[in-house]
């Protein structure tokens, strides 16, 4: 940025840039073009493009994305000419659509009333919400077409039931919404029919990265089952990974016997699966990536489920623009292919599928809910049926005519886990015509930060905003709530926003915190934000900090038209620093 003058000006930014684009808007840029890459290059630790292209607080930087051959063709522009001017316009609607399952049935020869239930999720996501090709993430939908093409023609002696799932990337929101319609609380007449035939679900989660199958039971955003990590139902669920996955060993080690040994099949099995990142095989199986699977809900009503996942596969394309056709590795697709389709196909032809392997399983360790709909835990289960608890509430805002509360429709709610415990546990929701919002399977493990928000869609900017003021009711935190838990209203006020940059102290030039030894964590600066006149601290206000290793950025909202001051403190310090 030598010599470039940046304020006022719209910047371009290579795509591997991590979070450095805050500084371009620290130095007043008006907005930042991420250009492709020359080289795509695997995740860092714990990294996505979501950890490194948006923060978690609302700060309105618009930042855009511009493909090939658009991007040479304005670099060249730039090279030539120096410098041109541009308009760019970027609106950004929230609005509540309808998913749609799509359910296919196979049905067997032998076992026509129970069945094997086959999903993979069909649809896309990006960082670039309007540029989201998924060609990678499409390899498991495909696979499920495919296989289900070639059952139709043959029939296994167990009904094979699949199922397409939508909103993948809203959360698993197909895969919950056919386990609250079918299983849990089990709503509509025709799932709760198919719900009590199924006696388990293989799920594809896959990519072409390689060719090597990975069976995982766990996953990223539900980590524990019902009944938690106690020492009796992890010894349950091992005694099911045991007595399934040995069906999937002997299928492989027949199916690879009358292969050369270049053309045999890769499998893998491991205890935990994704849970255990970092610990013995798993640490070079698994990406960085959090992946979350779409069997996870109806694990947390314990029914047997599985994903078949890619694994040696670091997923370098996974929620990004250039996960485009040109990037699959078709080999690698067909391999995997052909082994789900001889997986499926033997699963569904035992005889003693059901008999040996998951009913003894069941009844030994709880694992499963046989062939009927659960609605309450099993005996010997003092756990709630996460599925039960039903986290409600209202978004509301302080009324002074009224001197109550008043509903806001059509508010964002945001729900984010906040322990390592809770994965990657994510939920964006809106409220009804009448502000209320309700969400199904929070367990007692959830963990999270929630807030409320209106966004002016042309602007960018957040109109309504948390209240963290006197008429603050619901807490911005929550953990472990009961079956139909009411957390009242989450408050939130007309508002004006201001971004603060370079939150650094004069006495350290480094960002202001301090070290609290009882907490054994950093805890960073404190702001408080007062009326100028009165000095006074304001009835409504919010305050929001986030730190990089470069970069503090704070976001302070307040009411419409008036003066504030606001003051920046360390919170060990006497005095404030600005």
């Amino acid at each position: 940025l030598e010599g470039k003058h940046v304020n006022g000006n719209i910047a371009l930014m290579n795509w591997y840039s991590e979070h450095r684009w805050l500084t371009l808007a620290n130095l007043g840029a008006k907005a930042v073009i991420f250009l492709p890459p020359t080289q795509i290059l695997p995740p860092a630790p714990a990294g996505s493009p979501e950890s490194t292209k948006s923060i978690p607080i609302p700060l309105n930087f618009p930042r855009f994305y511009l493909p090939e051959p658009d991007a040479s063709n304005l670099l060249g522009i730039l090279t030539s000419e120096g410098q041109v001017s541009a308009t760019l316009r970027a609106n950004t609607y929230w609005e509540k659509t309808k998913g749609i399952n799509i359910i296919g049935l196979v049905k067997g020869t032998t076992y026509p009333e129970k069945y094997v239930m086959v999903t993979a999720y069909y649809d896309s996501g990006s960082i670039t919400s309007s540029l989201a090709p998924g060609a990678q993430e499409a390899s498991g939908i495909s696979c499920l077409l495919e296989i289900a093409r070639v059952l139709a023609a043959s029939p296994p002696k167990y009904s094979v039931l699949f199922v397409a799932l939508g909103a993948h990337h809203q959360d698993l929101g197909g895969a919950q919404a056919f386990a609250e319609d079918g299983f849990w609380p089990g709503t509509n007449p025709f799932l709760r029919l198919l719900a009590e035939r199924i006696i388990i679900q293989l799920n594809l989660d896959i990519s072409t990265g390689s060719e090597t199958i990975y069976a995982v039971y766990f996953g990223n955003f539900y980590p524990y089952p019902l009944g938690g990590s106690s020492a009796g139902v992890l010894q349950g669920m091992e005694q099911h990974f045991d007595a399934v996955s040995s069906i999937w060993e002997n299928i492989m080690k027949e199916a690879n016997q009358q292969l050369p040994r270049e053309e045999r099949y890769s499998f893998i099995r491991y205890w935990g699966g994704i849970q255990l990142t970092g610990h013995g095989v798993q640490a070079d199986a698994m990406s960085w990536n959090q992946r979350n699977f779409d069997s996870e809900p109806l694990k947390m009503l314990r029914l047997p489920t599985w994903t078949f996942t890619t694994i040696y596969d670091c997923r370098p394309y996974f929620m990004t623009p250039f996960d485009t056709l040109d990037n699959v590795n078709m080999h690698n697709l067909e391999r995997q292919l052909e082994l789900l389709y001889i997986l499926i196909y033997r699963t569904s032809n035992l005889d003693d599928l059901f008999s040996r392997y998951i009913t003894q399983v069941i009844s030994a360790s709880g694992i499963g809910w046989g062939n009927f709909v659960p609605r309450a835990a099993p005996s010997g289960h003092s756990s709630p049926n996460p599925m039960n608890s039903f986290f409600k509430g209202t978004v509301a805002k302080w009324d002074e005519t009224k001197a109550w509360y008043t509903p806001v429709p059509n508010a964002i709610v945001y729900i984010r886990g906040n322990t390592p415990a809770m994965g990657f546990f994510r939920k964006i929701l809106m409220t009804d015509k009448n502000g209320t919002f309700g969400l199904w399977g929070v367990t007692q493990f959830t963990s999270a930060d929630i807030s409320a928000w209106v966004i002016d869609s042309s602007t960018g900017n957040p109109t309504f905003a948390p209240d963290l003021g006197q008429h603050k009711y619901a807490p911005l935190a929550f953990s472990g709530p009961s079956p139909a838990a009411d957390i009242g209203f989450m408050v939130v006020f007309p508002c004006s926003s201001m971004a603060l940059f370079n939150l650094y102290s004069p006495n350290t030039l480094r960002a202001p915190e301090v070290y609290q030894e009882q907490l054994r964590m950093w805890i960073p600066v404190a702001l408080s934000v007062r009326d100028h006149v009165s000095q006074a601290p304001l009835t409504y206000y919010g305050t929001w900090l986030y730190r990089t290793p470069d970069e503090v950025v704070a976001i302070v909202t307040f009411p419409p038209d008036v003066p504030v001051d606001i003051l920046v403190n360390e919170q060990a310090d006497r005095y404030p620093l600005a």
